[in-house]
């Protein structure tokens, strides 16, 4: 590995997955706990359904526990050596970047992966349809709830709540010097509290608006309001991403802080 005193050159790949050694024994566990618990989720889903249980009420908790393994991710790195961090003959960016890849794209994709390779995989097995587009096609939500297929929509709304999630809770960790895992769980309630509640108050105030003056709503109506709140969502979350990317850049600098000169 190249010393302190060399780091003036070029961005290199391989001081950054070098990082990764320092880690190696905490990203294992966490992934591989985190695809065992994913897992398992899945399975209690379809044990529910299999069992004649509720799905919806399955599957709701189910995310949560799933959500929770995915936001926590930054926690891997919560018993880190600040002072050997400090030595270690990498640029600030190279750590920042193995931070932000793991958060963001390592633990996702064994979520993701865990989660939906078993997905379609009993759907091959039992030659059945994937949990997903079964609950669309059952309830008819694509139809009744999305109007239009604003799927696009709501996988990227999805992306940025995870992604203002996790960063947020590693900015905690790389802050703060002591109760890194309690500060975190708090960073998440709260950041978690603040979207929902922005999302509802948006939500209230489109429904007041266009339900004021009528005592019933027909099922028209209903998808008429629902459709009439994604461009409300897509401005909180809008704020959110940009939020996001504010947060990207303050780990940086903590990061960049702490680094010993050249």
């Amino acid at each position: 590995m190249d010393t302190i005193a060399n780091l003036s050159d070029k961005f290199s790949w391989r001081r950054m997955m070098s990082i990764g050694l320092i880690f190696k024994g905490p990203v294992r566990l966490y992934l591989l706990l985190t695809a065992i618990i994913t897992f398992a989720c899945y399975a209690f889903v379809q044990l529910c359904i299999y069992l004649g249980g509720n799905e919806i009420s399955a599957y709701t908790l189910m995310s949560l526990i799933v959500g929770v393994m995915l936001y926590l991710g930054p926690l891997t790195f919560a018993k880190r050596d600040a002072t050997m961090m400090t030595l270690l003959p990498a640029k600030a960016v190279e750590k920042w970047l193995f931070y932000m890849l793991f958060s963001l794209v390592a633990v996702p994709a064994v979520v993701q992966g865990v989660w939906y390779g078993c997905d379609y995989a009993y759907a091959y097995l039992t030659s059945g349809e994937p949990f997903y587009e079964m609950i669309l096609s059952r309830y008819n939500l694509k139809e009744a709830m999305l109007g239009l297929d604003n799927r696009f929509f709501l996988v990227c709304i999805n992306l940025v709540q995870t992604s203002s999630l996790v960063i947020s809770i590693l900015y905690t960790v790389l802050r703060s010097t002591r109760h890194r895992v309690i500060k975190s769980l708090l960073t998440l309630v709260a950041v978690m509290l603040a979207t929902g509640l922005t999302s509802a108050l948006a939500g209230v105030v489109v429904a007041f608006n266009e339900l004021a003056d009528k005592p019933d709503i027909t099922p028209d109506q209903a998808v008429n309001l629902i459709n009439n709140m994604y461009p409300i969502f897509g401005f909180v979350y809008g704020l959110l991403a940009v939020y996001s990317i504010v947060m990207g850049w303050l780990c940086y600098r903590q990061i960049a802080k702490g680094e010993v000169k050249a």
